[in-house]
């Protein structure tokens, strides 16, 4: 997610966009782009060190979409009080369990 000049990163789209929800509840910045993203490490030869890029995909910005995956991050959440994250309780909620 960009945040007009800092980057939040997320393990999914669903506590992304509950935070992008969050924050246009409060005074948090009214900027912010919600990206489908991957971020790819190697090992450069030519600078001897692991280096990273992060590669943007596709831009979320319809509100029902965003909608859905705040919905889904909300019941994940709720559905498992006593999970210490939101893919905790998505995983234990999950019916491939």
């Amino acid at each position: 997610m960009d945040l007009s000049d800092r980057w939040a990163f997320f393990d999914d789209l669903a506590p992304a966009a509950a935070f992008v929800r969050a924050g246009r509840t409060s005074n948090m910045m009214a900027s912010w782009d919600l990206f489908e993203a991957a971020e790819v490490r190697a090992f450069c030869a030519r600078h001897h060190r692991e280096e990273a890029a992060l590669l943007l995909g596709r831009q979320v910005y319809e509100r029902s979409e965003i909608h859905a995956h705040a919905a889904r991050f909300a019941a994940a959440t709720s559905a498992r009080t006593h999970a210490a994250s939101w893919l905790g309780a998505l995983l234990r909620h999950s019916p491939a369990r």
